[in-house]
């Protein structure tokens, strides 16, 4: 199998004062949602075989430098350090900021519905708790103490019906709040949980090549198991779910001719039986300190993918057997 260039796009505006784009998130590959100036959500269109169309923007509250994000309900939520904002995706030609607030030592946050469960930490209030989503700008969040002085530095919940699976410094905490059911040593310095099932996880590492990059984890009943275990000394730049496929891109801790540049691979699993299906080169060499040439997207439909690097280039690719 091999990766055929198709077309390269170009995400970038030359009017923004920021030279890179440091943020992109889809929900499917349907819509691609990128920030390039930090107050300014672009919102761009995807065809079948991924061209993009450029679609609105719409000015954010609050500027926001590489936010987590989650997608709930045909909503993106947005958080940056004690800021949050709610768009609507609902419309995606016509997106619009439903709600935004400002919650001191805000670390980490999850919705279920239109509750929004927080995690703060050196505020006046530190532990979980819980309010409701803004429904209006500027607003003044009510929050209900659940576990007060709770300290686990989360960064990322994965949503699993009712219940949450928060990725700590020490691990993987499975939570049905505000009790916590069950806790999984997990060595990680920056791990996202994705849902890739009702009972699945891909627990990938994000910030720390010298980790492991992506780790199965099955919930059985009220506990944690992990399941399989892959690319020690790697870390996740960016993933796309599709059915039971999870497609990601690898950046390798090894360096380049001895300088600190990385190379990129494409890595296919199965999500139904833990294992890697395939894994390609990408063309994309990353250069440590150049935010541009960062891979912030992917996206995959079919055997068609696209790879957006911080540049704003958009690189697409089908796949093809070798003659």
């Amino acid at each position: 199998m091999r990766l055929e260039p198709l077309s390269t796009h170009s995400l970038f505006d030359p009017k923004a004062e920021r030279k890179w784009i440091h943020f992109a998130a889809s929900l499917g590959v349907g819509h691609l949602y990128t920030l390039q100036d930090d107050d300014v959500l672009s919102v761009c269109s995807l065809s079948q075989t991924l061209i993009p169309a450029r679609g609105a923007q719409v000015r954010l509250p609050f500027a926001m430098y590489e936010p987590a994000h989650q997608f709930s309900n045909d909503q993106l939520v947005l958080w940056d350090g004690g800021d949050l904002v709610r768009v609507s995706c609902a419309t995606p030609a016509q997106p619009e900021v439903r709600g935004s607030f400002t919650l001191p030592g805000l670390r980490s946050c999850a919705a279920i519905g239109e509750r929004l469960y927080v995690e703060r930490y050196l505020s006046d209030e530190d532990g979980l708790g819980v309010c409701a989503l803004p429904t209006s700008q500027g607003e003044t969040p009510t929050v209900e103490q659940l576990v007060p002085g709770r300290d686990a530095h989360g960064t990322w919940a994965a949503v699993l019906g009712e219940r949450l699976v928060w990725a700590t410094q020490d691990g993987l905490e499975l939570m049905r709040p505000p009790t916590i059911q069950s806790r999984l040593r997990y060595d990680s310095v920056r791990a996202y949980p994705l849902g890739v099932s009702p009972t699945r996880l891909a627990v990938m590492e994000v910030y720390d090549d010298a980790r492991t990059a992506l780790s199965f984890v099955e919930v059985e009943g009220s506990r944690l198991r992990k399941l399989a275990s892959f690319h020690p000394k790697a870390l996740v730049r960016a993933w796309c779910l599709s059915g039971n496929r999870l497609t990601v891109v690898l950046r390798a801790a090894r360096r380049v001719g001895g300088k600190r540049e990385y190379t990129n691979t494409l890595v296919v699993f199965d999500v139904e039986t833990a294992a890697e299906l395939l894994s390609l080169p990408l063309p994309f060499v990353e250069v440590y300190g150049e935010a541009q040439t960062r891979v912030v997207w992917l996206g995959v439909r079919d055997d068609h993918c696209a790879v957006l690097l911080g540049s704003g280039e958009l690189h697409r690719f089908q796949a093809r057997q070798r003659q």
